[in-house]
């Protein structure tokens, strides 16, 4: 047993020998068994020059080139002359994949498209069979996966999504290239169809027509709206419920109607009617009214309705106006009330203003003549129809008023017993001792002997017995002692000597005592002496000027 060293050529290769010779696995020597004796070996060899052809089944673009040599051990090339070292390829293409490198066996001996430098040769092989000159590189590729978004599919050796078909639907999603089959699209339900690009089954449509409704989400049967509701001819969509839609107040819609008709002039309709309703006698409306309440009367300048539910008309009150408008059924109508500072007549349309300076209370009624100044405490208004006031004169008195447009205005005089300066609001009462006449801006005092009580138009003697001073509000009784006429300022003293009861209305009310068996001896005076023998007299008074005698 031996080795052979074996060292061809280059760009040479051990073919045969008629030793049985085996070549070792490092292909630099051949190794011999079992020599029994001497031998002889014939030993071939050939040229080292491997053809590679390109695998380009199902190819799009075949390589470049699609085939490439192989010297054993040493370069790569283009031709099989040799001539040109070649490092790169033009990768192939193929439909829905992705070129994944050139093998022989599982060595990858060419980088595919995703690898760095695609195409590259990177892989000197030695063939498996040094024989078989012939050897092919298969290519090996990836399925390519593509993402279709919703209302798109992959069809069958498409790379791209294509819009949903008419008649499907296409939720979307992640798929594999196929040469034989669509995916990601389904049929809609049956008696359903969809316009291209529809994403789910609720895209999915049947055509009703006018005045109908689908009776179920999924089916398909139809029937006609009730009245009150329409619906035009439209499409209802798979699992989605179909309804008829409901008139609106003002129209109305018979059975199977494909749209809602407005309600004309003078009638009214409640939402979901199926005809519509006459207005009150006496009453329209607007096309197209939802309620009794929308049916009016038109009633014109300066009146109002007289009833909510009636159609009469009657002339606004006076201090109230009323513009041409529309009174509703069953709706209390009024007229406006007159603002301050304006007026109206009866049956007016607009309020007038009162005159230049002058104003009004709410609601004045009649004439400018409601209209009025106001005139502040002890002023009158000069004219009738100006604005310009003057104090009241002494005597005369004016709270503060309203004096009227076109209407006189004065001062009222002082009642007697009362007075006023000039500018008074009012008279004042004349003190207890004074009096005044009408008319008075002062009082008078009462002179002596006289008297009077607060308010007095004059003053009132003092009776004979009784005094006043000048300005006393009552007489007084003359002490005892005293005595007095009638109107006496003072009382008077009794004669020398005499005396009286309180209230003596003379000297001859005077008196003096005279004791039991006496007598006065003058009338004027106040001596006594001795009643004559065969006279008498008892105790008693003697008054002044009054002869006295013994009985």
């Amino acid at each position: 047993s031996g080795r052979i060293e074996l060292k061809p050529k280059g760009g040479y290769r051990y073919v045969s020998n008629t030793c049985n010779l085996s070549q070792t696995t490092d292909k630099n020597y051949l190794r011999v068994d079992n020599i029994n004796s001497d031998m002889g070996c014939l030993v071939d060899f050939d040229r080292a020059l491997y053809t590679f052809t390109l695998d380009a089944t199902g190819t799009t673009t075949a390589p470049n080139p699609s085939k490439i040599w192989l010297v054993l051990d040493q370069n790569w090339y283009s031709d099989e002359n040799m001539t040109t070292v070649i490092n790169t390829i033009t990768p192939p293409t193929k439909r829905g994949h992705t070129f994944a490198g050139y093998y022989y066996g599982v060595e990858k001996v060419i980088n595919g498209a995703t690898d760095t430098n695609p195409g590259k040769i990177v892989k000197k092989v030695t063939p498996t069979n040094l024989y078989q000159v012939d050897q092919t590189l298969t290519a090996h590729w990836t399925t390519n996966n593509y993402t279709c978004a919703e209302g798109t599919y992959l069809a069958k050796n498409a790379v791209t999504c294509s819009s949903c078909k008419v008649g499907s639907f296409c939720p979307g999603g992640s798929f594999d290239f196929s040469s034989t089959t669509d995916q990601g699209i389904t049929s809609c339900p049956a008696g359903y169809t969809s316009v291209a690009g529809a994403k789910t089954n609720t895209n999915c449509y049947i055509d009703v027509p006018d005045g109908k409704y689908k009776t179920s989400a999924t089916g398909t049967a139809t029937q006609s709206c009730p009245a009150g509701t329409a619906k035009a001819a439209h499409k209802s969509y798979y699992n989605s419920a179909d309804k008829c839609d409901d008139c609106a107040g003002g129209t109305y819609a018979p059975v199977g109607s494909k749209q809602c008709t407005q309600c004309g002039a003078g009638k009214w309709s409640a939402a979901k009617s199926g005809s519509c309703s006459s207005c009150p006698s006496g009453y329209t409306s607007l096309a197209g009214s939802t309620s009794q309440a929308s049916c009016y009367i038109t009633v014109p300048n300066g009146k109002y309705k007289t009833t909510a539910t009636g159609s009469t008309t009657t002339n606004c009150p006076a201090g109230t106006y009323s513009t041409s408008h529309k009174s509703y059924y069953n709706v209390a109508d009024s007229c406006t009330t007159c603002a301050a500072g304006q007026w109206s007549a009866a049956g007016a349309s607009s309020c007038s203003s009162c005159p230049n300076g002058y104003t009004s209370d709410v609601g004045a009624a009649g004439a400018n003549t409601s209209c009025y100044i106001n005139v502040p405490d002890g002023k009158y208004k000069r004219t009738a129809t100006g604005t310009a006031t003057a104090n009241c004169a002494a005597g005369t008195y004016k709270a503060a008023h309203k004096s009227y447009y076109n209407v006189a205005d004065s001062c009222t005089r002082c009642a007697a017993g009362t007075y006023a300066a000039a500018g008074s609001k009012q008279c004042t009462q004349c003190s207890a001792g004074y009096y005044s006449g009408a008319g008075a801006s002062t009082c008078t005092r009462c002179a002596a002997g006289t008297y009077s009580a607060a308010g007095a138009s004059s003053c009132t003697n003092c009776a004979a017995g009784t005094y006043a001073p000048a300005g006393s509000s009552s007489c007084t009784q003359c002490p005892a002692g005293k005595y007095s006429a009638a109107k006496a300022g003072s009382c008077s003293n009794c004669p020398s000597g005499y005396t009286s009861a309180a209230g003596a209305k003379a000297n001859t009310e005077c008196y003096i005592n005279v004791p039991n068996g006496k007598r006065k001896t003058t009338a004027t005076g106040s001596a006594t002496t001795n009643c004559a023998a065969g006279y008498y007299n008892a105790e008693h008074k003697s008054y002044y000027n009054s002869a006295d005698s013994c009985s």
